[in-house]
């Protein structure tokens, strides 16, 4: 089945029983990509209404084959899929580059994530797709941009990270630290939609299509770099007081059971030091200013964790809800389900699936009152709709089916 059966319980309600269409509704995304930041992107357009079909291989997005699996199906591919139609066929056919630009022509979008250079050998770069169609808008993925040194060096999350700096400072004062997400992945995927968004804009105001690129080094940069960078903002900066260096505010209360986290300001001081017992440290010289407060959390929190080391988790987070302190547990993915906020904000949804039974998936990033985005279509089976989808671009059943005979299409 394509839609989600009737919810069963709110958080699903919440996510797939309004109708209402989405602000992309009406534009067709076809998405040629796989792994992570390519179908982050277009499954991000998608939860905002736009009809995405996802071109996959004959043998599918290597994302499909990735644990953990669930009847032969990979949740990690769920994750980043849901909302999409699937359409499997070879593109190195005449017959399949035949069938892809057909099926390119009617769409408003075209995302792809190869290496600099690929999609034009197949016949499927910018300048063959907008020649009959001007107002395409086409965004490439990749992982240093379209030139320079490092053009067809494989890019990873991973690698990104090291390039830009921001692992040896995630690594403290220890060796460099890789953050243990697709950081990069998903900050290119935002910026790319954001990119996608904005060039559509442009063609609904009277331009023409244009061919967008978004790197993974770029985009990283741009999101991760800069309150790191704050000591080069100024180029004749030898005489600047103090650094990033000097600021350390990433720092956590033990309990008896864990750990919090949180950020106290010099203006939350007195609150958060009345309600731990603590109005000693409001006399404190370490803390009595803001800039002080800043630049000495790390001892602020050995200072409160003499009272938090008394708590449990739990106990600190209903003084923190109490006394509206800057404070909050440090969750394990179990403890983040069961968090109230969390459940009030419908922040997660389990969709059922006749097949695979309840499905879990996290809500979409907004909340748009008048247009909704939403879950309104489970993860596609590998070419899924194949058949639909080339009905749509106007192939003819014999048609279809000498492909399939052909071991074009899936």
């Amino acid at each position: 089945m394509t839609e989600p059966p009737e919810a069963q319980g709110t958080n699903v309600a919440h996510a797939c029983d309004d109708t209402r269409p989405g602000p992309l509704a009406g534009v067709t995304v076809l998405e040629s990509t796989t792994n992570a930041a390519g179908p982050f992107c277009a499954q991000t357009l998608s939860d905002l209404g736009a009809d995405v079909i996802k071109l996959e291989s004959l043998h599918g997005d290597p994302v499909r084959h990735m644990p953990p699996f669930h009847e032969g199906h990979s949740g990690l591919f769920a994750q980043f899929n849901r909302n999409k139609r699937s359409i499997a066929l070879d593109i190195r056919t005449p017959q399949g580059l035949d069938i892809v630009r057909r099926v390119a022509k009617r769409a408003d979008v075209f995302v792809e994530n190869a290496r600099p250079g690929a999609m034009d050998k197949l016949g499927l770069g910018y300048t063959q797709l907008s020649v009959d169609h001007p107002r395409l808008v086409y965004l490439s993925m990749n992982g240093y941009g379209d030139d320079g040194p490092y053009r067809d060096m494989p890019a990873y999350d991973q690698v990104v990270q090291g390039l830009t700096g921001f692992a040896c400072k995630q690594g403290g004062d220890g060796p460099p630290a890789l953050i243990r997400a697709g950081i990069v992945d998903k900050v290119t995927a935002i910026y790319g939609a954001l990119a996608v968004v904005s060039a559509l804009l442009h063609v609904r105001m009277g331009g023409t299509g244009q061919r967008i690129n978004v790197n993974l080094l770029d985009c990283y940069s741009a999101f991760a770099l800069p309150e790191q960078i704050a000591s080069y903002t100024f180029r004749d900066m030898a005489d600047a007081v103090g650094g990033e260096s000097s600021i350390n505010v990433f720092h956590l209360l033990e309990t008896k059971d864990g750990y919090a986290s949180g950020l106290v300001q010099f203006n939350q001081l007195p609150q958060t030091c009345a309600a731990l017992g603590r109005e000693d440290l409001l006399t404190d010289a370490r803390f009595s200013s803001t800039g002080a407060v800043m630049v000495n959390q790390r001892a602020l929190f050995d200072e409160l964790s003499t009272v938090t080391r008394t708590m449990t988790k739990a106990e600190l987070a209903e003084l923190a809800v109490r006394h509206r302190l800057p404070l909050a547990p440090v969750n394990d993915y179990d403890e983040y389900f069961d968090d109230p906020q969390v459940q009030h904000n419908h922040s997660y949804v389990d969709v059922p699936d006749p097949e695979l039974g309840p499905m879990r998936l996290l809500k979409p990033f907004a909340t748009l009152p008048e247009s909704p985005a939403r879950i309104y279509r489970r993860p596609p089976r590998l070419g899924e709709h194949t058949d639909e989808v080339l009905r749509e671009a106007g192939l003819s059943e014999a048609a279809i089916g000498e492909a399939r005979r052909n071991g074009v299409i899936g």
